[in-house]
């Protein structure tokens, strides 16, 4: 998480974790190992936390606000996700209960919403309150295989495996014949989901107050489907 995150995001995060995985007890940095008061340099304390990762096997990386998460323009968060992803940890991602909201808003009123925010990924743009953090961090991520652009390249192909199971779980709440239709087309164009993409474009057309227009844009997007797979006899 970023220190620039609400705290009560922060611990609702957690606090939802943990009703997921009862008995989980949580490795939180101010109270664990406070970088600002350890005293310990870039190399003390990065060799710290790289051996607390991985005598945990997890961590929870909390992204708010949905499209723009601050921990992703912080190089020390960037710099634990990496850690995260190097060590072969489990790395799961949480996000407060209004931006999962906000995220169905943003989503269901454009479609591209989260490309942008796969986009907007770049490790070499994060900060860090110290200059010398920042450098020690850039070194180290550069000496990583494929350096920043590999983890980059990583870093996104995880978010975006979260949001599309993020737009899955939003599907199979959703209660408008449109809402659907607009998350099977998040599917099918951003995703590539073209089996769950259909499905839920079979079910969006079972509405019983869905109208013309609508159906005939859930039919459309489905000839899309046909036509992506290959099956133009159907499209």
């Amino acid at each position: 998480h970023a220190w620039d995150n609400q705290f009560g995001d922060v611990v609702s995060c957690i606090l939802n974790d943990a009703a997921a995985h009862p008995g989980t007890y949580y490795w939180f940095d101010t109270l664990v190992l406070d970088q600002w008061a350890t005293g310990l340099d870039f190399d003390g304390w990065a060799a710290r936390f790289g051996d607390s990762v991985a005598a945990v096997g997890r961590v929870l990386a909390i992204l708010a606000p949905w499209d723009r998460p601050v921990a992703l323009t912080r190089a020390w968060c960037l710099y634990e996700l990496c850690v995260a992803m190097t060590t072969g940890v489990s790395l799961e991602i949480a996000i407060p209960a209004s931006e999962r909201a906000a995220l169905r808003r943003d989503v269901l009123a454009n479609s591209t919403a989260v490309l942008n925010a796969l986009v907007a990924v770049d490790v070499r743009k994060a900060d860090a309150t110290n200059p010398d953090d920042r450098a020690g961090i850039f070194q180290a991520i550069a000496g990583l295989e494929g350096g920043a652009a590999s983890m980059n390249e990583r870093i996104s192909e995880h978010l975006r495996g979260w949001y599309c199971t993020t737009i899955v779980h939003l599907a199979e709440v959703e209660t408008q014949s449109a809402g659907l239709g607009q998350l099977a087309d998040v599917l099918l164009t951003v995703f590539e989901r073209v089996d769950e993409a259909f499905k839920l474009l079979q079910r969006a057309t079972t509405f019983s107050d869905i109208n013309p227009r609508e159906m005939a844009s859930h039919v459309f997007q489905m000839g899309r489907a046909h036509s992506i797979k290959g099956e133009y006899d159907r499209a």
